[in-house]
């Protein structure tokens, strides 16, 4: 696919994204403490993806120009690891003594 039009949820956004696909999140408005429309607008702000309520879907694709969007770069588990490692190096000097 070209575009994908999905729901904001996590999973599905980042998978999105990782294949490289153009994206539209719609969030679903109707959540209490919506994380869905966190995520969208923190997409949207990076200009990852286009961010849309049911509302306003048909407004977003219409005016929807994949040329505005930037790439997610490549994940990088290095700084999750040097954390992990750091930490585990914490807690056996701290056996040690």
């Amino acid at each position: 696919a070209k575009l994908i039009i999905s729901h904001a949820g996590a999973g599905s956004v980042m998978e999105a994204l990782r294949n490289r696909k153009k994206l539209i999140v719609v969030v679903n408005d109707k959540l209490m403490h919506n994380h869905q429309a966190e995520l969208a607008d923190a997409m949207s702000e990076a200009g990852y993806a286009a961010s849309a309520l049911p509302s306003t879907l048909l407004s977003v694709i219409e005016s929807f120009d994949a040329q505005k969007l930037n790439p997610l770069p490549p994940l990088d588990l290095q700084p999750f690891a040097k954390a992990v490692t750091d930490l585990m190096a914490v807690k056996d000097e701290k056996k040690k003594e």
